[in-house]
C-alpha cells in the first residue's frame, strides 16, 4: 500500500511538471487545468483528407483506394479520376520552398497540369497519419513521402493549439501526393476546434484548414 502511494505521488509530480512546465504551478492550478482539458477517443489516426478554402486534398492511401475502385469499375488505366489534388493550379510557393515541395514541379523544374493516370495512383504505397502522444503533448506521423512532428496544448475541452515542430522534405511523386503533403504540413499550425468526434472519425478545423481523420 505504501509503495502504491509513493508511485501515485511520483505520477502526480510528473503530470504536474508536464502540464506546468518549468515555470511551475500550484496543485490547484494543475487540477483546474486538467478539468478544462479535452480528450480524444484514440491517439492513433489516419488522415482521410484536408480541406483548404473549400478544396479537398486526399491523403495518399485514399488516392490509391479511389483509383483502385475506379479501375475495378472498368475505367481505362490511362484515364484519371482528377481529384482536387490534381487540379490545374501551379502550386506557387512563398519563395522558401522549391517547386517540387509544393507539388508544382515534376522534378526537373517544369510544371504540369495533367492529372496522374489511374494505374499510377493505384500503386501509391504511402500513407498520412496523426498520432497524439498525450504524455508529451506531441503530434507525430507520416505526411506522405516524409514525416513530421508538432507540439499541442488544450485551450479548453474542444480547442487545441498546435505549434509546428519539424518535417522531413523529400522529392515526392506522384504530384497529387506532393500537393497533399505540402499543404498538410504547412497548415498544421494554430488553434483547431474539434467539430466531430467519435470512435472512428475525428475532425479538426482551424481558420485555414480542416483535417478529417479516421481509424
Amino acid at each position: 500500500m505504501k509503495q502504491q502511494k509513493i508511485q501515485a505521488i511520483k505520477l502526480l509530480a510528473i503530470n504536474l511538471a508536464i502540464l506546468c512546465g518549468f515555470s511551475g504551478c500550484s496543485l490547484f492550478d494543475f487540477i483546474q487545468r486538467k478539468a478544462t482539458q479535452g480528450n480524444l477517443p484514440a491517439n492513433q489516426w489516419y488522415v482521410e483528407k484536408i480541406i483548404i478554402t473549400d478544396e479537398e486534398f486526399f491523403s495518399p492511401q485514399v488516392l490509391a483506394q479511389n483509383a483502385q475502385e475506379s479501375l475495378k469499375n472498368g475505367l481505362p488505366q490511362e484515364s484519371s479520376q482528377a481529384p482536387s489534388n490534381a487540379s490545374n493550379e501551379t502550386g506557387t510557393s512563398n519563395g522558401n520552398n522549391n517547386g517540387n515541395a509544393n507539388g508544382g514541379s515534376n522534378g526537373n523544374g517544369s510544371t504540369s497540369s495533367q492529372p496522374t493516370p489511374l494505374y499510377e495512383l493505384a500503386q501509391i504505397d504511402k500513407i498520412a497519419t496523426m498520432e497524439f502522444e498525450t504524455k508529451e503533448n506531441r503530434i507525430s506521423g507520416e505526411s506522405g513521402c516524409g514525416s513530421y512532428y508538432a507540439r499541442y496544448s488544450w485551450n479548453d475541452k474542444t480547442h487545441l493549439e498546435i505549434v509546428p515542430g519539424s518535417a522531413t522534405r523529400k522529392i515526392c511523386t506522384p504530384r497529387e501526393v506532393s500537393r497533399f503533403e505540402f499543404r498538410f504540413v504547412r497548415g498544421l499550425e494554430g488553434v483547431f476546434e474539434i467539430t466531430h468526434k467519435d470512435e472512428k472519425k475525428l475532425t479538426l478545423q482551424s481558420e485555414k484548414m480542416t483535417i478529417h481523420l479516421y481509424r
